[in-house]
């Protein structure tokens, strides 16, 4: 069975001939991913020709890529951030990450400096439940952007989504004692 060449143009949802929007199905994701998988697995190829089986391995780690990208529900916005031009891995005003505001800044800086101060691990469950619930609602936000097209205010609303991460995160090892 011929192996067509690997198109470097196909983004993660046409290499799995996937719509490209926030909202997939979980079940077709883990469809098309398992059935391209199938098709291009290098086993199947052991006894073609050393190109055919670079291909192969090739065409096996881009769909292995595009399917770890896509099941992550964070890791899809952010990608679809980028393919709208919004990298929210660079800087800069040419397509890097939005800056947030100056006064989300300064509120995340109080937030941090008042979480410090907690001493009781019942009054930081309480502010990581509180901080779970507003990155929820503005990843939402930032999906409903996603999906309406609205790409500047999606990546904005990531890049605020990640910081809330971060704080998350630190709450976490706060209780964790780390």
């Amino acid at each position: 069975m011929p192996l067509v060449a690997v198109d470097p143009a196909l983004d993660h949802f046409a290499r799995l001939g996937l719509p490209r929007r926030w909202s997939l199905d979980s079940g077709a994701l883990q469809d098309a991913f398992v059935s391209r998988a199938k098709e291009v697995h290098p086993d199947k190829y052991s006894d073609a020709p050393p190109n055919v089986q670079a291909r192969a391995r090739t065409h096996s780690s881009l769909i292995n890529e595009a399917h770890h990208v896509l099941k992550d529900p964070l890791r899809r916005a952010a990608y679809l951030s980028k393919l709208a031009g919004f990298d929210l891995d660079g800087a800069g005003d040419a397509g890097g990450a939005p800056t947030p505001s100056q006064t989300f800044l300064l509120e995340m800086m109080e937030r941090r400096d008042a979480a410090e101060s907690l001493h009781d691990d019942a009054e930081r469950e309480a502010l990581l439940d509180e901080v779970l619930r507003e990155r929820g609602v503005i990843f939402q936000g930032a999906v409903t952007a996603l999906d309406a097209g609205e790409s500047a205010a999606a990546a904005e609303a990531l890049v605020v989504v990640r910081y809330l991460d971060r704080f998350v995160e630190a709450l976490e090892e706060a209780l964790d004692g780390v």
